[in-house]
């Protein structure tokens, strides 16, 4: 019942109780941000960032929740968690680049170097053309170097549903290039 009452007083404007009950969802949030973060990844972001995060997202929506109990807020939570997870993700610098299979640059004449200069920049383009789940599930498997069993884990779905929407980004983006073939 207490959580209840603080809760409320959180949602009408009170800073401190809207700490108390972040504070109570501490432990919680940062089990899922471990769970979520790609194995390949873990090292370099950390759970206690994203919570932080989420938390500081949180405080700025907060009039936006209205659920009444503690499993409603971890529910609202972990959906903000969840995003800001995939926007530190898209944002990252890729550990690849999409040049690295091409010829010396020595050995390519300066025409071919202007075309595969140019078909990077529009892939670059395509793939950020993309819907954002079809664009992670690209740069996970592409430039962070992560199966589908992690893009799965990260984006909360099975394994094979994230090779179908690998697939389907693919696909689109075959579309989009097929100027370039």
């Amino acid at each position: 019942m207490e959580f209840s009452k603080t809760l409320e007083a959180a949602k009408n404007g009170s800073k401190e109780d809207l700490g108390k009950v972040l504070e109570a969802c501490r432990s919680y949030m940062t089990l899922v941000a471990d769970q979520r973060i790609p194995r390949a990844l873990r090292g370099q972001i950390r759970p206690s960032s994203l919570v932080q995060e989420a938390y500081l997202r949180a405080c700025k929506g907060v009039e936006d929740f209205h659920g009444k109990t503690e499993a409603q807020l971890a529910a609202w939570l972990r959906q903000i968690l969840f995003r800001c997870l995939l926007s530190t993700l898209e944002h990252r610098p890729k550990s690849v680049t999409l040049m690295e299979n091409t010829p010396d640059e020595a050995e390519e004449t300066p025409l071919l170097q202007a075309v595969n200069r140019e078909c990077a920049d529009a892939l670059y383009a395509a793939i950020e053309r993309l819907p954002p789940h079809y664009r992670l599930a690209v740069e996970l498997h592409h430039f962070h170097g992560l199966s589908f069993g992690e893009i799965g884990e990260t984006l909360e779905c099975s394994s094979e549903a994230a090779r179908k929407l690998w697939v389907r980004a693919q696909y689109k983006l075959g579309q989009a290039m097929a100027q370039y073939r």
